[in-house]
């Protein structure tokens, strides 16, 4: 399992895994930078994970893009990444956040001078090229509106990605609302079970 983030930007913030401990340490270090998050290179960050899982030798391989934005940077076309995913055998299961269209949400930054606030955003979710890439790569797209959804998405992926290991894993998933609204790609080796992954809210 690991972790590559984007906005106008895309690095692989955790590298695959079979340390949840670790994987979270990552997970807690990402954070809101609005000089980069103006912008989504959903095809960019499809290709970092794309270049993390290649060399792979699970036997299943999934990409899950979770994003609330638009393509509008990168050299990459998303679509020329799903591709290229599907000649290595790997699925891509989209997940936009939010409502389709254009909207406004609040995201937590850090402010030097007035500390960690909300602010408000405009976000555009393109609905029709998530789907476009899910269906390139023979996955799926899911659209979640809160916390809720996201959860039943990812019990939905569990029960279409079910593999068998011997030793039992969990994944504490931080729901915090600012990492949803960062565009970001979490990739998943099945080697380690969806099936046993648990939610757990933190403050």
């Amino acid at each position: 399992i690991g972790l590559a983030v984007f906005g106008s930007e895309s690095f692989l913030q955790c590298p695959l895994t079979h340390d949840h401990g670790v994987l979270l340490d990552f997970l807690n270090r990402v954070n809101f930078h609005p000089e980069i998050s103006r912008s989504t290179a959903i095809g960019m960050s499809l290709a970092t994970a794309i270049n993390a899982l290649r060399k792979s030798q699970a036997k299943s391989k999934i990409i899950v893009l979770l994003t609330d934005g638009v393509n509008n940077a990168g050299e990459i076309h998303p679509l020329t990444a799903a591709d290229l995913a599907a000649s290595l055998d790997i699925k891509i299961y989209s997940i936009g956040i939010g409502k389709p269209g254009e909207s406004e949400v609040l995201v937590t930054v850090d402010d030097p001078y007035f500390g960690r606030r909300k602010v408000p955003m405009r976000i555009e979710m393109d609905e029709n090229i998530l789907q476009a890439v899910s269906d390139a790569a023979s996955g799926l797209y899911f659209n979640a509106q809160n916390t809720g959804m996201l959860e039943k998405i990812y019990n939905e992926i569990n029960t279409l990605e079910k593999s068998k290991i011997t030793t039992r894993q969990y994944l504490e998933y931080n729901e915090q609302f600012t990492f949803f609204l960062l565009a970001a790609a979490i990739f998943l080796l099945l080697e380690i079970i969806l099936n046993h992954t648990r939610f757990r809210k933190l403050p």
